[in-house]
């Protein structure tokens, strides 16, 4: 079977994650069939004291749980290696120890895993129309742009 991942470039996402684990607050979440590549993740604790992020892929911690300290800062690079790559379909979730609020942004490369469609079926669904209406029927103008005809 061949591969027809693509990738779509680099996303930023950014969140306030605010949940108590183990409920958490979403920072990503891709749609069916795409997966997440992490590139890097800053996180910001702009409350006054101690906060602990946990970052989970769906229900699956990713890392240790991090200590920000009072106004602190994390900058995780390259996490993984080149990038932490989520399973295909997952999100990215994090929780606090104890309440407050951490803002996070996250670096991310978003990979398209689903298969394309073939030039022949794209041709089907153009020319085909639905059972009860008329065959649709294109045709180049000089141009080469296609107009109903």
């Amino acid at each position: 079977m061949a591969n027809f991942r693509r990738r779509t470039g680099i996303n930023v996402a950014t969140a306030t994650v605010t949940g108590v684990c183990p409920g958490k607050s979403a920072i990503v979440i891709p749609g069916s069939g795409f997966s997440i590549g992490l590139v890097q993740v800053i996180a910001a604790n702009l409350d006054g004291g101690n906060r602990a992020l946990s970052l989970y892929e769906d229900i699956s911690p990713i890392a240790p749980q991090f200590t920000l300290g009072a106004s602190g800062t994390l900058f995780w690079d390259s996490p993984g290696g080149e990038q932490l790559e989520l399973s295909a379909g997952s999100g990215l979730y994090g929780c606090l120890d104890v309440a407050g609020s951490v803002d996070v942004t996250a670096y991310y490369v978003l990979h398209d895993n689903r298969t394309p469609i073939t030039k022949v079926q794209a041709r089907t669904n153009t020319y085909n129309a639905a059972l009860t209406g008329p065959k649709a029927i294109r045709r180049p103008t000089r141009g080469g742009v296609q107009q109903e005809g």
